[in-house]
């Protein structure tokens, strides 16, 4: 691999459990500056975006300013596909010698504009989204790899039978069917809400309402160890491969999936890796039947493995 150690990252966001995982293991091989909004102030600069975007746009575009403006060298500014991280990448600051806007997410052309003044790079995982919207494709990464190679080196008790976590998305109906259809095993299939509108975020945050909350990834992570087999059923109209189906077999664990995509992959078999286009075309028997299955080690070489972390990613990027 090469040495990047000399390499200039200042970071926008990142600020959920996985976001600032990657940025730990970023920090391994770059120089990097992490730039985060405090979380009351990003409060209360949103609630003025209600009664002036323009006034919005200026007091974060300041903040920003405010944390770049004693850097020296060379420096390459990368935001995550969020609206407010994306308006660093607005400002000119002559140090900054290239922009990259990163989308861990499907493109949602309601919440980030593209048409930034200066060139800006734009990156997605997902194959439609590039071919779409110009975007240059990274291959899916998973944020734990690190945590997951080091765990699953040796066995570990399989608690959990059958285990999701993820965001609503108009997922739920076939989750909670095959939730029924797989009651007799010992499943964790964990739905979550988004807090979209102030009564919703208010329950989050003061009522702690289960539906809303999500486990820290670290916890994830464990549940993705202590169990047997991973659920990925995507959103529709979802082109690329998630970090669930990465986090499963990095983990060397068993996946059920409904995304097309798979049997395309170079770590697909059948033995580890069951694809249904619904929960109606799957039968308690092909689950016993799949469960059942020997896993084939020769189709996940290790060294792979490294591909699908982080540095790997921005390696190709950088």
């Amino acid at each position: 691999m090469s040495d990047f150690r000399k390499t200039n990252l200042v970071i926008f966001g990142f600020s959920n459990d996985y976001g600032k995982m990657d940025v730990e293991s970023l920090s391994r091989q770059y120089n990097v500056i992490h730039v985060l909004i405090p979380q009351l102030l990003l409060s209360v600069l949103i609630r003025l975006r209600l009664l002036s975007k323009s006034s919005f746009e200026f007091l974060v575009m300041k903040f920003f300013y405010f944390k770049l403006k004693e850097l020296k060298g060379d420096w390459i500014a990368i935001s995550i596909d969020n609206y407010v991280y994306s308006l660093a990448l607005k400002l000119d600051m002559p140090c900054v010698k290239r922009k990259i806007l990163f989308f861990r997410n499907t493109y949602n052309t309601e919440s980030i504009n593209l048409n930034f003044k200066d060139h800006v790079e734009f990156y997605s995982f997902d194959e439609d989204d590039c071919f779409n919207y110009g975007f240059n494709y990274y291959e899916q990464y998973c944020s734990g790899a690190f945590y997951l190679n080091e765990h699953c080196r040796n066995g570990v008790s399989n608690e959990i039978d059958f285990y999701f976590l993820g965001l609503d998305k108009g997922r739920r109906p076939e989750l909670l069917k095959l939730s029924n259809a797989l009651k007799q095993y010992n499943n964790q299939i964990i739905i979550i809400d988004d807090a979209t509108s102030f009564i919703q975020k208010l329950q989050k945050k003061l009522l702690k309402r289960k539906n809303y909350l999500f486990i820290s990834y670290a916890h994830h992570l464990e549940n993705i160890v202590n169990s047997k087999v991973v659920i990925d059923f995507v959103k529709e109209g979802q082109v690329g491969i998630t970090m669930r189906t990465l986090e499963a077999v990095i983990a060397k664990k068993k996946l059920i999936t409904n995304n097309p995509i798979i049997t395309k992959q170079p770590y697909y078999n059948n033995t580890m890796i069951l694809f249904v286009d619904s929960v109606n075309d799957l039968s308690l028997k092909d689950v016993s039947v799949f469960i059942s299955l020997s896993f084939e080690e020769s189709k996940f070489a290790q060294q792979k493995f490294n591909d699908y972390s982080v540095l790997g990613v921005f390696d190709e990027i950088i």
